[in-house]
């Protein structure tokens, strides 16, 4: 058998945990969890927001994340012990305990990390080194989504919220927001402005001026929202394509390429420790 043939198999599992959470997400009634509210003041100010009204979303969401984490960072962690099968010659590898896939947001911290992967040709270390979140380029926020560095850093700061503490804090995320307002008869809507926002945390999602306003009036209004799973400790999108969808997705490519790009095992170290393609 192919010795990384169970790391992919693991990513494919993955997949479908990650499919599993957007069946789940698509059949939940996001009307039992979330209501609309707007309010006037007396001189025709307003604002418009969604509350969360209740405080745990489908519990299985969670289960299937943590799930989903776990694979990914057991095929980057499987990868290793292959590598180190085959630069060794021997199964098990020499110092088989310390073998694991590092993950370091610090430069500085790369030393310590490097013993996880001495039994690895110097070509694989080095292309190891340079996926670390430490070596993330700044780039434009809409390229982000799909930088191999960043992707591992969401995968190792959840894996370790997972692993360490508790389940994670669902929530729900505004990805489009054009709302309606139902004014009553006289009443003209002078200025909205609709706020740039990422989880519901009870802030604005529009603020708006009326023309004609007098104290006792009623409005509704509609929100006219698209909605998307998000977690409570991930930082907001950075982009239109940056939501907990879209990282997941980045996520399982980077793997699956971090992984491919180890068994081609093609990297080269020539002295000066400069780097080449073989």
């Amino acid at each position: 058998m192919d010795l990384f043939s169970k790391c992919f198999a693991r990513i494919d599992r993955a997949v479908a945990h990650s499919n599993n959470i957007s069946a789940i997400w698509n059949e939940t009634d996001l009307g039992e969890f979330i209501e609309t509210e707007v309010q006037v003041d007396n001189t025709g100010e307003g604002r418009l927001w969604l509350r969360e009204v209740a405080s745990v979303l489908p519990l299985n969401i969670e289960m299937e994340l943590g799930e989903f984490l776990y694979q990914l960072r057991a095929a980057l962690d499987g990868a290793i012990y292959a590598c180190a099968v085959q630069d060794s010659g021997a199964d098990p590898p020499p110092r088989v305990s310390s073998l694991e896939f590092p993950i370091c947001e610090k430069k500085e911290d790369w030393k310590k990390q490097t013993r996880k992967i001495a039994a690895l040709n110097l070509g694989r270390q080095r292309f190891i080194e340079l996926m670390q979140p430490f070596e993330e380029p700044d780039i434009e926020p809409a390229l982000r989504i799909g930088n191999f560095n960043r992707a591992l850093r969401h995968l190792n700061d959840l894996a370790r919220l997972d692993r360490h503490r508790k389940l994670h804090g669902l929530c729900t995320a505004v990805v489009a927001l054009k709302p309606l307002l139902r004014l009553p008869p006289g009443v003209s809507l002078h200025e909205m402005r609709v706020c740039e926002t990422g989880n519901l945390t009870g802030e604005s999602l529009a603020t708006f001026v009326l023309s004609g306003w007098k104290t006792g009036m009623t409005i509704s209004a509609n929100p006219n929202v698209d909605l998307n799973i998000s977690l409570q400790e991930i930082e907001p999108p950075c982009f239109s394509n940056d939501y907990l969808s879209d990282r997941l997705k980045s996520m399982v490519f980077a793997t699956r390429m971090m992984i491919s790009t180890l068994k081609n095992n093609k990297w080269k170290e020539p002295e000066g420790r400069t780097l080449i393609v073989g």
